[in-house]
């Protein structure tokens, strides 16, 4: 008997340890349809609900006439954000897709994951994507080590079979208790997808915390 109660303490205190927190974000399922626009008060990025595109290239990769909402690409059959890569040349950054900012200043130091799923029209031959979570104070200024540690830098990409479908992808970071007056706020995920020439659908963002 006492092992039976010693058993049921441990499972109750492992599941309490290890609950997660679902903390809402905006148009996290993609449901707005405001559409595609390039935003003047964010240096003319083309721009979603809570989302926008960033450009790091002398000579445009991102084909904007082509991307944007997309209807009916979305995990069951519902709306996605649609990237359209051109000359893909093997570097990540020179077009991100930009998720925030996602206010988490209720919640504490604290384990933070962000989930998100994506498909693609062509098949890849290595990973596609490098993924960054920034912590941003209230001025959206980067704070970083050592008051955030980035458990798997680069995210957790998953990219065989993408163009089959909808394949899920994250990133995770931890909050030190102690950010010595740098209280953080905000979070932004960026998801750099240049290296190749391709198409991809964005869906389903989802942010927990342990």
């Amino acid at each position: 008997m006492k092992v039976f109660f010693t058993l049921i303490s441990t499972i109750l205190i492992s599941t309490l340890v290890t609950a997660q927190t679902e903390i809402p974000v905006i148009n996290s399922s993609i449901e707005n349809t405001t559409p595609f626009y390039q935003n003047k008060r964010n240096g003319d990025k083309w721009s979603l609900e809570g989302f926008w595109f960033n450009e790091n290239s002398t000579q445009s990769k991102f084909d904007a006439a082509n991307s944007g909402l997309a209807p009916g690409e979305g995990i069951d059959d519902s709306q996605a954000v649609k990237s359209k890569v051109i000359n893909g040349n093997g570097a990540a950054s020179e077009v991100t897709l930009v998720f925030g900012d996602n206010d988490i200043s209720s919640y504490g130091p604290g384990i933070y994951t962000f989930t998100f799923h994506v498909k693609a029209l062509k098949p890849v031959s290595s990973r596609p994507f490098w993924i960054v979570l920034n912590t941003l104070d209230r001025d959206k200024k980067v704070v970083s080590a050592p008051e955030v540690t980035t458990v798997d830098n680069g995210g957790t990409v998953s990219w065989r079979g993408l163009e089959n479908g909808y394949l899920s992808q994250s990133i995770t970071v931890k909050i030190a208790d102690n950010t010595e007056g740098k209280n953080i706020k905000y979070l932004r995920l960026q998801i750099q997808h240049a290296i190749f020439t391709n198409t991809y659908w964005f869906d389903n963002f989802k942010l927990t915390k342990e």
